[in-house]
């Protein structure tokens, strides 16, 4: 991640992006992780899966 100066924003490099991860467990409770920085491909791939997941 690139920090812009002056600010308190970070940038993904090119071709990458800055996922956030919120879940939900069965008992209600909500873990938060820190921001991944990820190809943008893989992003794709991974919520391709936990939709193909879900639909089972």
């Amino acid at each position: 991640m690139w920090h812009v100066p002056a600010t308190e924003t970070f940038l993904p490099a090119r071709g990458n992006a800055i996922v956030t991860v919120t879940v939900v467990d069965e008992n209600g409770f909500t873990h938060h992780y820190e921001p991944i920085e990820t190809r943008r491909d893989t992003v794709s791939r991974a919520l391709a899966l936990l939709t193909h997941t879900r639909d089972r």
